[in-house]
């Protein structure tokens, strides 16, 4: 990683800081009509944890068909 790289890397972090200060310094409501869940919170814990499962599910159910398979030969 060279000096524009850093260059580059630290002025989208400095962008972000900028962006979340202003967020927090508008009224709540802005904020919170922003949210993608709305009043669906459950739901999006509920996709997200079981979206985790099964890529578990699925890398355990992979890795122990190529063992048995003889992977690594």
């Amino acid at each position: 990683m060279d000096a524009a790289d850093l260059r580059w890397l630290l002025g989208k972090v400095l962008l972000h800081l900028q962006y979340m200060a202003a967020a927090q310094s508008q009224p709540l409501q802005h904020v919170v009509g922003n949210c993608v869940a709305q009043n669906n919170h459950r739901f999006f814990v509920a996709l997200l944890i079981f979206g985790q499962l099964g890529c578990l599910l699925l890398t355990a159910g992979a890795s122990w068909k190529l063992k048995h398979m003889g992977f690594p030969m």
